[in-house]
């Protein structure tokens, strides 16, 4: 599924039904095994590969695309964690971010508490994020893997 196809799938969905989005809104993903496929997804969306966000060295450039991939597991995982940014993360997002990602628990902290500022600041990072996170649920659903 392209970008351009699926931003046609959200305003259609948008104008018409949008019932179906206030759903898909309120879900929440308990199975954390699923965190690397929701990872995965992002990628797929964002047009890059896997290896541009992982490591704990990676280009400047593509520090945006790792918290935008932490942020979308938030959202998809634990999304109280943007109501409320004094919410601690769960430690087993930790124990799946940090593997799938390649980094370790101070740099995922980090990158999360940036992640999290940006989504509380920026009104585009926040719409991209709820944009990709219902990709992936959506995605998801179509495949069967929800």
């Amino acid at each position: 599924m392209n970008t351009l196809y699926y931003s046609f799938m959200m305003s259609f969905l948008k104008e018409n039904h949008p019932e179906i989005l206030k759903s898909i809104d309120k879900i929440y993903e308990p199975d954390l095994s699923k965190i690397s496929k929701v990872i995965d997804c992002y990628c797929k969306f964002a047009g890059i590969p896997i290896q541009q966000i992982v490591g704990e060295y990676i280009n400047y450039s593509d520090i945006q695309h790792r918290y935008k991939a932490i942020a979308v597991v938030l959202r998809i995982f634990q999304p109280e964690k943007f109501t409320n940014l004094k919410t601690k993360v769960k430690s087993t997002i930790y124990k799946e971010l940090g593997p799938c990602l390649k980094i370790n628990n101070d740099i995922l902290q980090k990158s999360i508490i940036c992640a999290c500022n940006q989504f509380d600041l920026y009104r585009d990072f926040k719409m991209e994020i709820k944009q990709i996170a219902n990709y992936y649920l959506i995605d998801a659903r179509f495949n069967k893997d929800y």
